[in-house]
């Protein structure tokens, strides 16, 4: 009789790990699924919020270009002149930031990249001053060009994918052009 007992007992004690173990194979299954489906909505979120971006970038360059066409040529003019003063203001802050000199950026760039230094010029970027210095290197039938930012005060090297450069649509295509 004690035996009985005893096995019905193991036998339920079974049946509830079998139901246990079905139960959090079943929860993980799902929660899989579930994650997987997030990435995929966190991916579609960041691509709509992308093309609003560049719908906005797009409709505000049409809309100053319309306001540009508008004006008269003395206004132009003005604009232009005004547009001028406030980059050289910007160009002025970002020399008065820097602590090395060009020379030293593209000594730098040259010891992280091999090759010849062909183009450097201070920019702003995160709220610092850096050299964008482009590295050429390879033969003359496949030469590779590479950026290098080095932080114009103190020397350190930065990684960004598109510093110093603005990503534009035109005619439904993105270009990379070079921000002033």
């Amino acid at each position: 009789m004690e035996q009985i007992k005893l096995l019905k007992r193991t036998l339920s004690a079974k049946k509830i790990l079998i139901f246990i173990g079905s139960v959090l194979l079943m929860v993980s299954t799902v929660a899989s699924g579930v994650a997987a489906g997030g990435q995929d909505s966190i991916i579609q979120e960041k691509r709509a919020v992308e093309k609003e971006q560049s719908e906005r970038n797009a409709k505000a360059d049409r809309e100053k270009e319309m306001m540009f066409r508008e004006m008269s040529p003395e206004e132009r003019e003005a604009k232009m002149k005004a547009e001028y003063k406030a980059r050289a203001r910007r160009q002025l802050e970002l020399v008065k930031m820097a602590k090395l000199t060009m020379e030293q950026a593209i000594q730098i760039a040259s010891s992280q990249k091999s090759g010849t230094a062909m183009e450097c010029s201070l920019i702003g970027e995160r709220g610092t001053a850096y050299y964008r210095v482009t590295v050429v290197s390879g033969d003359e039938n496949a030469p590779v060009s590479s950026l290098v930012f080095v932080n114009a005060v103190d020397g350190t090297i930065g990684d960004f994918p598109n510093a110093g450069y603005a990503v534009t649509t035109f005619n439904g295509k993105e270009f990379l052009t070079v921000r002033p």
